[in-house]
């Protein structure tokens, strides 16, 4: 069950060198009752890495758990991730699944200018396909 939405920042970027130097800037920390899952994004590819253990550095780290999409998603059961490749080969998106009583609920994370851009996935229930 999913407890806490952490968004870690890198501590120092001193200029728009740092931005291309390949360092990781941002990640986002899902803690769960028995783990923690990181998404890093790496710095000089905005391809995502997803890990079972910090990254390495100094960084400023918020609870964003009470902020959208995430406080919807507090208390669920990760169901499902889908991770996501551009057209250039770069996995630098995920779909993440969390499910509750009251149904799925889907988040994209995705890696942009070396930080991650957060969106809700709603489903356009007019084209569901439904197969009797």
């Amino acid at each position: 069950m999913l407890r806490k939405v952490i968004h870690m920042q890198a501590r120092e970027t001193l200029s728009g060198a740092d931005l291309l130097s390949g360092e990781n800037l941002t990640a986002t920390c899902f803690e769960f009752n028995q783990c923690a899952i990181y998404f890093i994004c790496l710095g000089e590819t905005d391809e995502i890495e997803i890990s079972k253990t910090a990254p390495h550095g100094h960084w400023v780290s918020s609870d964003v758990s009470h902020e959208s999409p995430w406080s919807s998603v507090i208390g669920s059961e990760l169901n499902n991730i889908w991770q996501l490749s551009n057209a250039k080969g770069y996995d630098d998106g995920v779909i993440l699944q969390f499910g509750n009583n009251y149904g799925n609920i889907r988040v994209l994370l995705d890696s942009i200018a070396s930080r991650f851009s957060v969106f809700g996935v709603i489903p356009n229930e007019s084209q569901m396909v439904t197969h009797a």
